[in-house]
């Protein structure tokens, strides 16, 4: 009886046992069941029919396309050499002659010859002597071949990774493969052939190329994994020092000019600034959000690999795909994640410098094209009501402000380039690390991710916090860098006032209100920083507890590591989420700035060509301006010298910015010609030489030149500096004394060939004998036959001698004096002046009186009155002729 019992017993073991065996090969049989329907789906004929297909369908349409546009002008292409050229043909060959033997044998679908042998084909065919058929047709022939190269592994060598297959790829098709991927990596190791962009169509008008950059001609594997191209110019700037001329030339599609055209485009089609910059660099965010996001997923290839190959290694009889398998992607998921990284982080560096060097221009055509802002408009609410009422508020300049938007907010918003890291990549990743714990622990993570999401919140509210304190620092930083880049403008007033310590207070104390301001930000920040650090911990002392303690699930090795691993990625994450938000707050308060100037400034003025003319015109400086020029009607003498007088304030530069197009036209008409020359009372010069300041851009006429340089008395100037006229003149001429500033900006204005001058005061610089010798070469010589000069001055013998003399008061038309055809005569300036000569050094003053040539034509007879009117300025200003000029 008990011999029965026990053999009952012992067969229904058996029979467990057996059960459980069909039951686990069974359900290996389904887990492999992919492997499978992909080697059958390879093998149909479907994929190599549908490659050719759209591989024939991209041709014609290339081609219909390319006959549809004019042709290109004619460049030396860069095309493939001749021992690449020859390699890739044998691979493709010996690869059409494999798999052609495998087809006869019966061993792969003659569907896979023919594919083969179009790509052979098509290889052949591109040799034809046309650029662009060239580069058509072998995008299609890499194309073809490596998409082969991928169904004839899937066909072929996946069943491969099963434990319980034999794995027995046939020898023609091995062969066929093997030449497949040598025809791969020939392609991509083959410097790239190079067609020149279509002009008409890519780039600005008035831009050539004819050459191509390293980065353009470099293969594909050197662009994308070693960037080889810059290999050249690592090793020389290890052996020698790299000047400018050695660095690489730009591509075509990263030149500043094309780049502004298109910013100026994507500005008509976004409005905002955000939409802008999304429309300009949609093609890099794309890439940016593909990169970074298969990134964070070959990342976790790895640990997944990893929970794999330590399951193998505890149960090896279990296992159903080959453990040579999960080494394989220990080692290619962590290179796959390196290599998509760098992609990321070329592409987005890209991003950044083509998004600086457009806003960079957009803001200052902008500037350039538009009225000047005078009110604050980054100011607060209740910064601006206090202004309104007199009190004491932070002082900024529109330049200053300006200055602030091309370098603190451009430098914001490409500082949040990694706003797609954090949104793509970050999410994705953490994503798949939360199906991937979820997958091991069970719900037990479902805890620990709302721990995680709780902090969400948290985060917002004190990301929020940060941006009120941001947008306030911003706000000191613009009163800080105005106050400094006007006080670097007067640099030499301020050390000939020795006023060093009152504005270095002033600064101090700015900077004070800055630094308290950014303080605050920076504890809002640590806060934020710890809130992000602290609750991944907190969640995963979470789930390991439930996990163990409640579920009663034990730790293996394979669950522990993994968990781990996992973890740590998702708190680095968390924790970048947390890092980036401060970037991407700065970048937002940016845009939101850039987006109030862009809005706020009004374009300049586009009056009709014709003569100087203004009809019932009414001016206002800027919109919430008070002052007023009312109902202004002036007809300009063409040809002749227009004076303007009048008292401080009384409306006479604002007259000259009107004719500009600087004010708001509130009424009435205006006509002027398209070309105009501007000197302003306060001078304005570039940080070049005295020679460039004056030609300003325009050709070099020598003679043109010297009697320019004559009329503005400054010959003596120059030969007293050292380096003449090639002497840098620093930040806006800080180098040069009031009166040569103001010398330089009148002869840029003499210089150009603008049919109308204005000139704003430009004696008012001057002592009064350099300012009757100016007078004298100027205004009565030849230089200003045939040009309208508007000219503001408050000297009485000056409106004496003008064809007409307007004198404004409060915005109005006072008095308006004719005197056309009026022959201007030279002033004589008295010896002495109630004993002033007499007292002064003689070697304080050199004025040289001496005929000029270009003054023979139109030289009088000095004029008694004219003499005595000067003579009463200079006893009346107390001022001598100290500078000297010939």
């Amino acid at each position: 009886m008990d011999f029965f019992m026990e053999r009952a017993l012992t067969l229904a073991a058996t029979a467990r046992s057996q059960s459980q065996s069909f039951l686990a090969t069974v359900q290996r049989h389904e887990e492999l069941a992919w492997i499978d329907d992909v080697s059958r789906f390879a093998e149909s004929g479907y994929p190599q029919v549908f490659i050719v297909a759209i591989s024939v369908l991209w041709i014609a349409t290339r081609l219909f396309h390319r006959r549809s546009k004019p042709s290109s002008p004619e460049y030396r292409a860069a095309a493939i050499k001749w021992p690449w050229e020859l390699c890739a043909q044998v691979s493709r060959g010996s690869a059409l002659a494999f798999l052609a033997l495998a087809g006869a044998r019966g061993q792969t679908p003659w569907l896979n010859v023919v594919a083969v042998g179009y790509a052979f084909s098509l290889g052949l065919l591109r040799l034809i002597n046309d650029l662009h058929w060239r580069h058509i047709a072998l995008h299609q022939v890499n194309f073809v071949l490596s998409t082969e190269v991928l169904i004839l592994a899937a066909s072929a060598a996946l069943p491969c990774i099963e434990a319980t297959s034999t794995c027995a790829i046939a020898t023609p098709v091995r062969g066929g493969l093997a030449s497949l991927a040598v025809a791969v990596l020939i392609a991509i190791t083959t410097p790239r052939e190079w067609v020149p962009p279509a002009l008409k169509y890519d780039v600005p008008e008035g831009y050539e190329t004819n050459e191509p950059a390293p980065e353009e001609t470099c293969s594909w594997a050197n662009y994308y994994m070693t960037f080889e191209w810059l290999t050249p110019l690592v090793w020389k700037g290890a052996r020698t020092e790299i000047t400018v001329d050695d660095l690489p030339r730009l591509p075509w599609y990263d030149e500043p000019l094309l780049l502004l055209d298109k910013i100026k485009k994507a500005r008509l089609r976004g409005k905002t600034t955000i939409w802008t910059l999304f429309f300009l660099l949609k093609t890099e965010v794309a890439l940016m959000s593909g990169y970074i996001s298969t990134a964070y997923a070959a990342e976790l290839i790895a640990p997944y690999a990893l929970y794999q190959l330590l399951s193998y290694l505890a149960d090896p009889q279990g296992s159903i795909i080959r453990p040579w398998v999960w080494l394989f992607l220990m080692f290619s998921g962590p290179l796959s994640r390196s290599v998509l990284f760098q992609q990321y982080v070329f592409t987005s560096t890209r991003l950044v410098v083509r998004l600086r060097s457009a806003l960079t221009q957009e803001l200052y055509h902008r500037a350039i094209t538009s009225m000047e802002l005078e009110d604050d408009i980054f100011a607060a609410k209740g910064e601006a009501e206090k202004k309104k009422a007199g009190g004491e508020t932070r002082r900024s300049t529109p330049a200053g402000r300006l200055a602030n938007l091309m370098a603190a907010d451009v430098q914001a918003i490409f500082g949040a380039r990694d706003i797609i890291m954090v949104s793509m990549g970050v999410s994705t990743g953490t994503v798949i690390g939360f199906v991937g714990l979820y997958q091991m622990l069970g719900w037990p993570a479902l805890v620990g991710m709302a721990i995680l999401l709780f902090a969400a919140p948290m985060t917002v509210l004190v990301a929020r916090l940060m941006a009120l304190a941001t947008r306030k620092a911003r706000r000191a930083q613009d009163s800080r860098i105005s106050l400094v880049s006007e006080y670097l403008a007067s640099i030499r007033a301020v050390k000939y006032f020795a006023w060093e310590d009152a504005i270095v207070k002033t600064i101090e104390d700015t900077r004070a209100n800055e630094q308290r301001d950014l303080w605050r930000v920076s504890l809002i920040y640590v806060t934020l920083n710890q809130i992000t650090a602290l609750m991944p911990y907190i969640a995963m002392i979470s789930m390991f507890t439930l996990y163990v303690g409640v579920l009663g699930q034990p730790l293996t090795a394979a669950t522990a590591f993994t968990t781990t691993y996992l973890v740590k990625t998702i708190r680095r994450n968390i924790t970048q989420m947390g890092f980036m938000s401060r970037n991407i707050t700065n970048a937002m308060i940016a845009i939101g700035r850039l987006d109030k100037y862009f809005d706020t400034a009004t374009p300049l003025e586009k009056y009709p060509e014709g003569t100087l003319q203004i009809q019932g015109a009414t001016f206002r400086r800027h919109k919430t301006a008070s002052f007023l020029l009312k109902d202004l009607s002036i007809d300009f003498v063409e040809g002749g010298l227009n004076v303007v007088s009048g008292v401080s304030g009384s409306g006479k530069t604002t007259l000259l910015l009107a004719i500009l197009g600087e004010t708001v036209k509130e009424s009435g008409s205006i006509t002027r010609p398209k070309d105009v020359a501007f000197a302003s009372q306060t001078s304005w010069l570039q940080n070049d030489t005295i020679k460039e300041n004056i030609l300003f851009n325009s050709a070099y006429e020598k003679v043109r030149y010297d009697n320019v340089i004559n009329a503005c008395c400054l010959p003596v100037d120059l030969r007293e500096m050292e380096h003449g006229e090639q002497t840098v003149v620093g930040e806006n001429g800080s180098s040069l004394s009031g009166g040569q500033k103001a010398r330089v900006a009148l002869a840029r204005a003499l210089y150009s060939k603008a049919p109308l001058l204005l000139l704003d005061d430009v004696f008012s610089a001057l002592d009064a004998k350099t300012s009757a010798l100016l007078w004298e070469r100027c205004f009565c010589s030849d230089l200003l036959k045939g040009r309208t000069v508007v000219l503001v001055a408050q000297q009485p013998w000056v409106a004496a001698q003008a064809d007409i003399a307007i004198t404004l008061e409060d915005g109005e038309i006072k008095n308006i004096e004719q005197n056309i055809g009026v022959v201007r005569q030279p002033v004589a300036v008295a010896k002495d002046i109630e004993g002033e000569a007499d007292n002064s050094d003689s070697s304080d003053t050199e004025v040289e009186t001496q005929t000029d040539p270009i003054n023979d034509n139109n030289k009088v007879a000095d004029d008694k009155g004219t003499k005595d009117a000067v003579a009463q300025e200079m006893k009346t200003g107390g001022r001598s002729g100290r500078l000297m000029c010939e």
